[in-house]
């Protein structure tokens, strides 16, 4: 059984506390947003036009520059100004919306890039008008408020551990009105944008849409009992880092403190005992001392890893995936992230079919585990002590890149955080704090990612290489045990097996019910001969595998629920129209239908225009992904984002078309062919799969209302 059979000392069991600090929100936040002149006058200004305010009191304030032209005349703005100061300074937190960015000259394309944001051009108009200004800058140019805690609610919920954890990415872009349509299911004032402020037609409109931008941001964040802000508390509480630090950072940032602070103590034990030469000492004071950005202590400058392409893991937090968060916005603006390639989770090739009585299998936390299991730290991999000891090599058969030795006679400063989380986590959940929960499961899945972050300061490829080289031998000797009792995986990703009982999978006759005992016979033999716990997650009654992670299934219990994952169906980015039509093939065949008849209505009905709503059904979004001139090839991104004066990160809407351009922003000069093409590539790998052929049964002929009684 793997497991880790070595020593721990006095610092790590006096770091492992329990939580004992009560998650309290900021007696008093407000959410604000500025509004000011788009295009510059002669002279460049930018003057301010409004302001809002909405605090956690209920309080509601709006400012228009004409409230104070009659009384001010041209020092309008200036008592503008000492509105919005009188009000950010009665507040110690503060929330607004893409509030921190800043444009900067690359040197690299000798050019701008990026936008200023609501406290640059509050410092620039302050300044402008001889008002000592609130705004600081930090040496990455990014704004912050002086004496007082401000958060970018925008770089908050791009976060992964937010976007992807807790919203399973509900939205896809960053702008205000995405977001909030997401997840309060509302957006900004009459779906204007800012650069319609100046042209909006009456004062009244002015003063409810900048009103109504504050009390969006305000209600994302009180949404579910203020759930992102209590969750930004606990891993406050649990790392000690501040709270404006945790909205602002990425999690390479907590784990750094979280690393620093045990290290520190340790050091200073070693200390104690007369220790300071011996060779962990010296290592982890190598690191401690170690500034970001840096190479590890272990790697070598021409060292050279067999790396694959194909699987990168980066920094995102997801439950059950190997993806980790991100890495705050200052690191990005310092230089481009960096992620070392390397072999990520093992997918088994799926056989592709309708497959009956699907058994889903999960290992619980797999990666956390490889961590405790196999004792990977960074001060464990290639230590000094155990070079030699044939017991601590590891085997050939979980990784070849290079020859490994893991540390037998010290537990390693990561596993013991680890194992310390983990059983936190699950005290805390048997106790009902579901946000201390929450916090401690980001902390745990971010931490065996940011080892693959080369500007994470204790950043070592080896320990990212070994975590998801064991998590690939876990996985191969789960589909031995599977075999071993006669079942037969299907399809594999990552973490979890599907898993069925029958050889002749082209016979749905042939498909056998795993019995209640099989699957407690599989579980405990993971148990036993992995250490690993294997969760039976779910059981379909009948499943379509396309391919790699492209698959559905209908639940085997009383609600015949719907679990879908990668169609090109159900991703936001095609149309509405598209959308509705494979919807309507997955309730078909969930319900034993035969789908054909109303996809060909459905294309019917497009064909003679017989649809509700087409402007909004048949528009197409997308996020333009790279500034146009950074575009390579001549793609529709790049020549909307050209004609539009997009940059990378804008949304672009429009309709496909058959002229030169490619798309159109008029629905009527749309191109019926584009839609079917889109729709076909849709819901192809499921009819054919159905047995049904794409072109002969669905495009061939027209299928009218009648033909469905």
């Amino acid at each position: 059984m793997p497991e880790a059979q070595i020593s721990t000392h006095s610092s790590h069991s006096s770091h492992s506390q329990t939580i004992n600090k009560q998650i309290t929100l900021p007696l008093t936040f407000i959410c604000f947003d500025f509004e000011w002149q788009i295009l510059p006058d002669a002279k460049g200004n930018q003057p301010f036009r409004a302001a809002s305010f909405v605090d956690s009191n209920g309080l509601k304030k709006v400012f228009l520059i004409q409230d104070y032209e009659k009384t001010f005349g041209i020092k309008a703005e200036y008592a503008l100004l000492l509105e919005i100061l009188n009000f950010l300074a009665k507040y110690e937190y503060s929330f607004g919306w893409y509030s921190k960015g800043f444009e900067s000259y690359n040197d690299q394309k000798k050019r701008i890039e990026g936008k200023n944001s609501d406290l640059v051009m509050l410092d620039k108009r302050l300044k402008a008008n001889g008002i000592s200004s609130i705004v600081g800058f930090n040496r990455f140019g990014t704004p912050y408020i002086k004496g007082a805690s401000h958060i970018d609610a925008m770089k908050l919920y791009e976060k992964p551990m937010v976007k992807v954890s807790i919203y399973k990415n509900k939205y896809t872009g960053m702008g205000l009105d995405m977001v909030s349509q997401a997840i309060i299911g509302k957006g900004k004032y009459k779906g204007f944008s800012g650069k319609d402020f100046d042209s909006l037609p009456t004062l009244e409109d002015k003063r409810n849409y900048v009103l109504e931008d504050s009390q969006l941001v305000f209600d994302i964040l009180q949404h579910n009992d203020y759930e992102i802000i209590k969750l930004m508390l606990s891993i406050t509480n649990l790392t000690g880092v501040s709270f404006e630090t945790v909205c602002n950072s990425g999690v390479s940032t907590l784990w750094t403190r979280i690393l620093d602070d045990i290290i520190l103590k340790e050091l200073e034990r070693l200390a104690s005992i007369a220790q300071i030469n011996s060779p962990r000492y010296l290592l982890l004071k190598k690191y401690y001392d170690r500034k970001a950005y840096q190479k590890p202590v272990f790697q070598e400058e021409n060292e050279v890893y067999q790396l694959l392409d194909d699987n990168v893991i980066e920094e995102e937090e997801n439950e059950d995936d190997n993806s980790f968060s991100s890495s705050s916005s200052e690191e990005k603006q310092q230089q481009k992230e960096k992620h070392i390639k390397f072999e990520g989770g093992k997918v088994i090739e799926p056989i592709r079919g309708e497959h009956r009585n699907v058994i889903v299998f999960d290992v619980a936390s797999l990666y956390p585990k490889m961590v405790i299991n196999y004792n990977i730290s960074f001060d464990t991999v290639l230590c000094d002590c155990c070079k030699d000891n044939l017991l601590a090599r590891v085997p050939k058969e979980v990784v070849h890149v290079k020859d490994y030795w893991i540390c037998k006679r010290q537990q390693g400063i990561f596993t013991e955080r680890m194992l310390h989380f983990t059983n936190e986590r699950l005290k805390q959940k048997k106790l009902g704090n579901e946000i201390d929960s929450q916090g401690l499961k980001i902390l745990i899945n971010a931490g065996y990612g940011v080892f693959g972050y080369e500007y994470f300061k204790y950043f070592n490829q080896d320990v990212a290489i070994l975590i998801a080289a064991y998590g690939r031998y876990t996985l191969t000797k789960m589909i031995e045990l599977a075999e071993s009792q006669g079942l037969k995986v299907i399809y594999g990703d990552t973490d979890s097996l599907f898993i069925i009982k029958g050889n002749n999978v082209e016979k749905k006759e042939d498909y056998l019910q795993i019995t209640d005992k099989e699957i407690e016979q599989f579980k405990s033999k993971c148990a036993q001969i992995l250490n690993i716990e294997a969760k039976h997650k779910r059981t379909f009654d009948k499943a379509i595998i396309a391919k790699k992670k492209h698959y559905l299934g209908i639940l085997e219990d009383k609600t015949k629920q719907l679990v879908i994952k990668g169609f090109e169906g159900i991703k936001s980015d095609r149309v509405k129209w598209v959308r509705n039509a494979f919807a309507q093939v997955i309730e078909d065949y969930k319900n034993g239908f035969n789908p054909i008849p109303k996809l060909k209505q459905a294309i019917s009905d497009l064909e003679q225009w017989n649809i509700k709503e087409p402007k909004k059904i048949l528009l197409k979004t997308t996020k333009i992904g790279k500034d146009p001139e950074d575009y390579e090839n001549n793609c529709i991104s790049k020549r909307i984002g050209v004609e539009l004066g997009l940059r990378r990160g804008d949304i672009a809407s429009y309709y496909l078309a058959d002229n030169e351009k490619g798309y159109t922003f008029d629905v009527n000069e749309c191109s019926i062919s584009q839609y079917k093409k889109m729709l076909s590539s849709a819901v192809k790998d499921i009819v054919e799969i159905l047995g049904y052929d794409v072109e002969h049964d669905i495009f061939s002929g027209t299928t009218y209302l009648s033909d469905l009684l």
